[in-house]
């Protein structure tokens, strides 16, 4: 893969979908329009990936890309199952 295109999806992986994931939960689809839903992803992911850095710094674990990517992948999969789950429930 070339430099910048890894670049490119390295700064959407970490500074959007993070919270994108997390906004679904707050404000479901519909409830927001497009760029008010961008803008928060990108400040909830401003705020959610330091603290997963530093939850990993102090577990002991070295901060490398491929940690840094699967504990990312771990929030970003927790949000949407919880999405997922908070839709069926609310589904008669």
């Amino acid at each position: 893969m070339k430099p910048s295109a890894r670049i490119i999806l390295g700064l959407a992986f970490l500074l959007w979908l993070p919270g994108w994931s997390v906004s679904l939960n707050f404000w479901p689809v519909g409830r927001i329009d497009e760029w008010e839903r961008l803008l928060i992803a990108i400040a909830l992911s401003l705020a959610i990936v330091p603290v997963l850095m530093f939850v990993l710094a102090k577990s002991g674990i070295a901060i490398s890309a491929t940690s840094t990517v699967i504990e990312t992948l771990v929030v970003i999969v927790a949000a949407l199952a919880a999405m997922v789950i908070r839709n069926a429930s609310d589904k008669p």
